[in-house]
């Protein structure tokens, strides 16, 4: 019998044209017993065509069912890209009776579980999307179980259709393996008709909003307001957070915190160094005006791109602060003038001795956690107000790159309803 899966498996993988996809080969070995696993995890099934199939009543699954799956290898930005992309994803997958494959994460960037080594469930807590019921299966699959799925689809049917495509922001920026287009109404019809063969849409280098609205187009979905709005972290990070704060004698959330995203090439650290001691100055006047002993004993978290241990920096920063450092105006040494002389704390120095951080990404996760915390908060943000004079508009501009994460810092810390809004800065306040 094994022999005979066997000889079967190498019959399936032979490359042959099916319709408007071609068949799907595996990256993982064939599990004959990915059938009963699926079972126990996802007890019933919604075709495309919406009919339910209970998997526990069906002798053979594959025969019965013809579901999509939508796998994104690759992620074209960082954090605060991604975690709006997969919101984006998860709320199409409802609208189109799809299954998302969950990705996950490799220095800050998300792509294939292949290549890639923490789950996104692992990041947040996306256990609502993770969990089956009576109407359809789940809208995110783990990895490991999306590849049990298609071994048993191999070992039973020897058929799974596959579509490809790159849905980058246009066909002329670099980065993507796959076909630009597709032909829409053959993939409709195809997927639409299909009664005994399971999908896989592969997509590479997907943008926030950009990529959605190309799905959209090709799904033909019109409306598909984001329901997975409010990820939250999973609870595992945001305790770790707490533990390092408290060994630091920080007690509830009684701190602030500056963000320094230094990735702008041909910077002067020096200078920028001072603007971010500037700025702590001036949050400590607004906050303390008439408590000198507050004053002193305020505690600031400093989130930077800036890392003396090169491995936890993500390439580009790493590069930039290589190629702006000057004798006597480096990175290392803006680093020790706010961490050393001006008593700065950073997340990855303060978890260092108790705590492993796994991947250089999970550095953005735990200042995330801060910035949603702290009592105040300042950072150089796009399309934010609040601070952004002229003066502090152009120290932004000069010591960082305005990228999302200020922005999705300041949206957390609105969507947790626990600060004011004259408490998340927008830009570095100024004395002057």
């Amino acid at each position: 019998r094994k022999d005979a899966a066997i000889v079967l498996l190498f019959m399936s993988l032979a490359v042959m044209t099916v319709g408007y996809g071609t068949n799907y080969i595996l990256q993982n070995k064939v599990n004959i017993s990915g059938v009963d696993k699926y079972k126990s995890k996802f007890g019933s099934i919604l075709g495309l065509d919406g009919s339910v199939t209970n998997i526990d009543q069906k002798e053979d699954l594959v025969q019965e069912y013809s579901h999509l799956w939508i796998d994104v290898t690759t992620f074209a930005e960082g954090i605060a890209g991604w975690r709006t992309s997969l919101m984006e994803l998860l709320q199409l997958a409802k609208a189109i009776n799809g299954t998302i494959v969950e990705p996950c994460m490799k220095n800050g960037r998300l792509g294939s579980c292949f290549d890639y080594k923490i789950p996104v469930s692992k990041i947040f807590n996306l256990s609502e999307a993770m969990q089956s019921s009576d109407h359809r299966p789940p809208l995110l699959v783990s990895y490991n179980d999306y590849q049990d799925y298609l071994s048993a689809n191999i070992a039973t049917s020897g058929r799974i259709e596959k579509y490809s495509l790159c849905v980058s922001k246009s066909k002329y920026q670099p980065g993507c393996s796959l076909p630009y287009t597709i032909n829409e109404e053959g993939f409709r019809k195809n997927i639409t008709d299909m009664t005994s063969t399971l999908a896989v849409l592969q997509l590479e280098n997907y943008w926030r909003k950009i990529s959605t609205d190309k799905l959209k187009k090709l799904f033909r979905v019109t409306k598909n307001k984001a329901h997975y709005d409010q990820f939250s972290f999973h609870p595992t990070h945001i305790q770790t957070v707490e533990e390092v704060l408290r060994k630091s004698n920080i007690t509830d959330n009684n701190f602030s915190v500056i963000h320094w995203r230094a990735e702008k090439s041909g910077m002067n650290f020096d200078k920028c160094a001072k603007a971010v001691l500037d700025a702590k100055h001036t949050l400590l006047e607004k906050r303390f005006a008439n408590d000198t002993e507050g004053r002193k004993k305020h505690p600031f978290v400093l989130l930077t791109s800036l890392n003396k241990d090169t491995d936890m920096m993500w390439s580009g920063s790493r590069t930039i602060s290589i190629d702006s450092s000057r004798p006597n105006n480096t990175a290392n040494q803006a680093l020790d003038f706010l961490m050393q002389e001006q008593g700065f704390l950073k997340v990855d120095e303060l978890m260092k001795q108790s705590y492993k951080i796994e991947d250089p990404g999970m550095l953005a996760v735990y200042d995330l956690i801060l910035a949603a915390k702290s009592k105040n908060f300042a950072s150089c943000a796009k399309n934010e107000k609040h601070g952004c004079n002229r003066d502090a508009k152009q120290i932004c501009k000069k010591c960082n790159h305005i990228g999302n994460f200020g922005k999705l810092a300041i949206s957390l810390r609105r969507s947790s309803h626990l600060h004011t809004e004259g408490s998340s800065w927008g830009c570095w306040p100024m004395s002057r």
